[in-house]
């Protein structure tokens, strides 16, 4: 009869773990699909400011700008 209460001890100690390990694995994927995201959106920034300043360079090494606040 002890040989089964500690199996079941231990059954619950593995359930207790597994829900431990569940938790902290979904909160990871949660937080890399998170970081994903943002890496998503900070790269189609990083592309639009790309884009904007060739066309601005493109348009402006034609272009002489002068006065004090241009140096």
């Amino acid at each position: 009869m002890e040989e089964v209460e500690q199996c079941l001890e231990f059954l619950t100690v593995l359930k207790t773990d597994y829900v431990r390990v569940a938790t902290k694995t979904n909160a990871l994927h949660e937080a890399c699909e998170n970081l994903l995201e943002d890496q998503v959106g900070y790269l189609c920034n990083w592309v639009s400011i790309y884009v904007t300043v060739s066309v601005f360079v493109a348009n402006s090494s034609d272009t002489y700008v002068s006065g004090p606040l241009f140096m």
